[in-house]
């Protein structure tokens, strides 16, 4: 990763501008840190059947009528001559029904913080159930929409020469789940996932699910929608997939519900706070107050990336990445702590304007 190019923006300063023009001159080329540098635009939007993708038509936005869905989706490249050889794919997961217009791209500003061309593909999902908070690229009975996106990814790693080893999928919470899915359709690839669901039908928007779309969590199928911890264990087991989760002990019912069954499965018994590594599966377990939705933000994203590439090459992880990772997270759950307190005094002050 060219960890210069990422953090380009933070520049360097002059002392001779004097002291409160450097700190001012930090403070903006920090806030410029996270920002994407555009905005989507999703009104020159070109349309394609997968047959007619080709190469000239992989840049900004476009969408892809497949089978009896339809996929939009976002693709950045490096800024630089060079194409990246290296592809993240992103997944979305739950919309705010109030505030996320359509198509939805979560995560789809952390382009900048990873050396490699990035391809969020929105949630299907969505266009076919417009009440649906959560969709999991789930499909119907007798179609995977999850299996249709792996397909246009083939085809988009294809066109870009994109190796399987240089593949990597990412989501949290519900984008989690599809990253981990598509261990069905992809091999030498890395799965990563932060907090994600692997029982579908253990986690509390299910029966919502199955309300608005008609389909039984519970049930066995071809595609192993609902057999995510067989897929994984059988990966595993044939060294053909890399896996990464990232998960915050704070969320009770992630941990108990949808990581240690998959853990116990794998056999593994014990873990601490940090890093992890098994065979062909890492875990980075921290610990911060938020539970579900404490995710991490960019800066989290890029130590993210750091050990996922790593595990990607077959490197092995040294003492100083278990120490590196083991003092992020402490520092994100200070970080976590320090911000709850902040909202909390805001809000009494607010209370107390209001009320005065």
């Amino acid at each position: 990763m060219n960890y210069n190019k990422i953090y380009n923006s933070l520049t360097d300063v002059n002392i001779d501008d004097g002291y409160e023009s450097c700190v001012k001159q930090i403070d903006f080329s920090y806030n410029k840190l996270k920002d994407p540098g555009y905005s989507i635009d999703n009104e020159n939007c070109p349309s394609y059947h997968l047959e007619q993708l080709k190469r000239d038509c992989l840049h900004d936005r476009f969408s892809i009528d497949y089978s009896n869905y339809h996929f939009e989706c976002l693709i950045n490249m490096p800024n630089s001559e060079e194409i990246g050889d290296s592809m993240f794919v992103i997944f979305s997961g739950a919309r705010d029904l109030k505030k996320d217009r359509l198509p939805v791209f979560k995560r789809w500003s952390y382009h900048k913080f990873v050396d490699s061309i990035v391809l969020n593909i929105a949630d299907p999902m969505f266009y076919k159930f417009n009440d649906l908070c959560l969709g999991w690229y789930y499909g119907d009975e007798n179609e995977s929409a999850i299996k249709l996106c792996g397909d246009i990814i083939k085809k988009i790693q294809s066109l870009l020469s994109i190796s399987s080893k240089k593949l990597f999928f990412f989501g949290s919470s519900g984008g989690g789940y599809v990253s981990l899915q598509m261990a069905m359709y992809f091999s030498k690839t890395t799965h990563i996932a932060i907090n994600p669901q692997i029982i579908l039908s253990n986690f509390f928007y299910g029966k919502t699910f199955s309300e608005i779309t008609g389909i039984n969590l519970l049930t066995r199928d071809d595609f192993k929608r609902n057999q995510t911890i067989e897929i994984i264990k059988n990966r595993i087991k044939n060294s053909t997939n890399r896996f990464f989760i990232i998960q915050n002990l704070q969320c009770k019912d992630d941990c108990t519900l949808q990581l240690f069954p998959l853990m116990k499965e794998l056999g593994i018994s014990k873990f601490h706070f940090g890093l992890n590594n098994y065979k062909n599966f890492a875990l980075w377990m921290y610990s911060c107050i938020g539970g579900h939705n404490a995710q991490g933000d960019q800066l989290i994203f890029s130590y993210v990336i750091y050990i996922a590439q790593k595990i990607s090459e077959g490197s092995e992880l040294t003492d100083f990445d278990f120490f590196l990772i083991k003092n992020i997270s402490c520092i994100w759950r200070q970080r976590e702590w320090f911000l709850s307190q902040h909202k909390s005094c805001l809000s009494k002050l607010n209370f107390i304007e209001k009320n005065k």
